[in-house]
């Protein structure tokens, strides 16, 4: 039987466009004819359910890190992997759609991407990273752990995977290279193509016949006597596994990336011009791309005739969609993923203007404990301020002083407290006006008094804690703030003499203070403080009573430095004993030696999980044990560092 095979190429041409940081799509991925999602720039996370309508906006990683890959196994369970400006690598899961995320392990300082799927449990990824490491690493979890294949690529690097199957699988490389494995990454073969050009594509229809596009930048006098430079796309065609290559020179071009849908490929590039084939390039019929383009085609995907193509730029995203197999388009606008939140702020006495300081945007991130702030900007000479940089999600508004330590005001959470728990959070699906803050004032002295000290926090083990706001007052008048520095140390300064109660708080712990009495000339050190993590530390997941206690494997496991413990809790009913149940999970080292303790109190009957830190232990062996009644479990856990 004769197969037809049609291939179509959109080459959309690009004028400079304005603007200095690049935003937008730089990846997208249909699950069906409905369900598509997309990932770019600043942790943008896209989807749709009813193919292109509407779209929903998230931002992952707190929109650290720009996303280069998705992949989705069904509606509710996908991967994505990225890096951050400063190339840390960022991988995450989703088992609920895209409504929450979890970072995966996986090596640091790498770049991370193309990764390419077989099925829902192995895929492949390139990563490129520190000690000029290029390989090609392997799952066969669907993404849950990652390990290096037999793929030491130096000095090239990987444009393209093409996973045939679980076995046979093409990569593309730079320098005109293509590479195969029949067994799942224990062998690979080197292809030469003998052109110079990177293999931005590369795709197999079955055992023996494929295809690869490329790019290259060459004279175009070489072709039509000009004497201008421009670049150039390649098709190429095998029949015998890669081992040979018929090339021929399709147009003017640089390519994006490839997709084959039934019997047709289609290719984007530069230029607004679609390229149709039937016979692997021979001829060629043109039409043009109806819509306007604001932003470079990056990458594609295809569904029967439905085609959607993503991009992006400067300051410009793209994202638009064909129904009948690329000869119309349809724009379809981006959802925001940054909102505005904007006010005035001012004294909460007697409403005085507030003209210099800091305003800052943040979320509490329960894995590590850290403050990761979204966004700052400096108080106007007029009160007002405006944080142009707000996620599609919980966010802290907090107003600092500029002074360190501070003088004129205590730090003051929206609308109007110095305490983070009795803070209104703002979850924003649009602009946010008016958020205005009246920040507690300080009744500053010239007095030679201070007291200084740390802020240590307990999971499991003491270290500094870092941005804790210590608070010193003079019955209910605020005479002193300072923030912790990396180390968790204090200074408060130029106090009043008397009773002086020191009040510590740190977002996603519990607060603490004491009374100090200072006396003239006094110099008070060692007023030390160790804080615990909130509640939020801990979450209930599941609020059915199991028929039975549990305790599971941590994950991920090997894990660095934040893992998750999950258990359940059955009846108390069925436990021996009376009266008030503690649960109580510790941790041990190798030896037996308790470390510390992440829970001790009393808890429904339910499914929890809860978070531990590990990030100041050495790497090594770990004992977590739950006891819960007579009930008594323990696992091993490792930390890899």
């Amino acid at each position: 039987m004769r197969h037809t095979l049609t291939v179509l190429i959109l080459i959309i041409f690009i004028s400079g466009a304005a603007g200095h940081e690049k935003t937008g799509i730089t990846k997208v991925k249909m699950l069906n004819a409905a369900e598509w999602v997309a990932v770019g720039y600043d942790g943008l996370f896209l989807k749709t359910t009813n193919a292109g309508t509407n779209w929903e906006s998230r931002t992952i990683a707190d929109g650290v890190y720009n996303l280069w890959d998705v992949a989705f196994f069904n509606s509710n369970t996908g991967i994505v992997a990225g890096v951050s400006d400063g190339y840390e690598t960022y991988m995450g899961r989703t088992t609920d759609g895209g409504h929450t995320w979890s970072r995966l392990s996986f090596a640091s300082s790498m770049w991370v991407t193309p990764m390419s799927f077989a099925n829902d449990r192995v895929g492949f990824l390139y990563g490129f990273g520190s000690g000029m490491s290029s390989s090609i690493y392997k799952t066969t979890n669907g993404g849950l752990d990652w390990f290096r294949t037999n793929s030491y690529l130096m000095p090239y690097s990987v444009k393209s995977i093409f996973p045939l199957d679980s076995n046979n699988v093409y990569a593309g490389l730079s320098g005109g290279y293509i590479i195969y494995t029949s067994n799942g990454g224990n062998n690979w073969v080197f292809f030469d193509t003998e052109r110079p050009e990177d293999i931005t594509d590369v795709y197999f229809i079955n055992q023996t016949t494929g295809v690869y596009c490329s790019s290259y930048e060459s004279d175009k006098e070489k072709k039509n006597g000009d004497d201008d430079n421009g670049w150039y796309l390649n098709f190429g065609k095998t029949t015998n596994k890669g081992q040979s290559w018929n090339v021929r020179w399709i147009q003017e071009s640089d390519n994006y990336a490839m997709k084959y849908s039934g019997n047709s490929f289609y290719i984007i590039g530069d230029y607004n011009r679609i390229l149709k084939t039937s016979d692997f390039g021979q001829n060629w019929d043109y039409n043009y791309y109806d819509v306007p383009v604001t932003a470079s085609p990056y990458s594609m995907d295809i569904v029967g005739n439905t085609i959607l193509v993503g991009g992006y730029g400067y300051n410009k995203s793209l994202l638009i969609k064909s129904t009948n197999g690329g000869v119309n388009w349809t724009s379809m606008s981006v959802p925001r993923p940054y909102y505005t939140i904007s006010g005035i702020v001012k004294y909460s006495d007697n409403g005085q203007l507030i003209t210099e300081g800091i305003v800052k945007a943040f979320k509490y991130d329960r894995n590590t404990g850290n403050i990761n702030v979204f966004d700052s900007t400096e108080i106007q000479w007029n009160g007002s301020y405006i944080l142009t940089h707000i996620p599609h999600d919980t966010v802290y508004i907090g107003v600092y002083p500029n002074s360190q330590p501070v003088r004129d005001w205590v730090v003051t959470y929206y609308p109007s407290t110095p305490y983070w728990t009795q803070t209104i959070t703002l979850y924003p699906t649009g602009n946010l006006p008016n958020i205005n803050i009246y920040a507690k004032r300080i009744y500053f002295t010239n007095a030679a008094n201070s007291i200084n000290g740390k802020v240590m926090k307990l999971n499991p083990v003491q270290t500094g804690l870092k941005d804790a706001v210590v608070n010193i007052m003079n019955g209910n008048n605020y005479v002193g703030c300072a923030i912790t520095d990396n180390s968790g140390v204090f200074h408060g300064t130029s106090l009043p003499s008397g009773n002086l109660k020191v009040v510590v708080d740190r977002v996603g712990y519990k607060g603490d203070s004491v009374m100090v009495s200072v006396t003239p000339s006094s110099n008070i050190d060692s007023v030390n403080f160790v804080l615990n993590r909130y509640v939020i530390g801990i979450r209930q997941i599941e609020g059915l009573v199991p028929l039975n206690s549990n305790l599971y494997q941590n994950y991920p496991n090997p894990f660095n430095p934040v893992t998750k413990i999950k258990f359940d809790l059955t009846s108390t009913a069925v436990l021996q004993g009376s009266g008030n149940i503690y649960t109580i999970l510790k941790i041990y080292s190798i030896t037996g030696k308790e470390i510390g303790t992440l829970l001790n109190k009393n808890l429904s009957p339910g499914t929890y999980e809860v978070d531990f830190d590990g990030s100041a232990l050495p790497s090594g062996v770990y004992f977590y044990k739950l006891v819960y009644g007579n009930f008594v479990s323990t696992k091993k856990m490792l930390l890899v560092k």
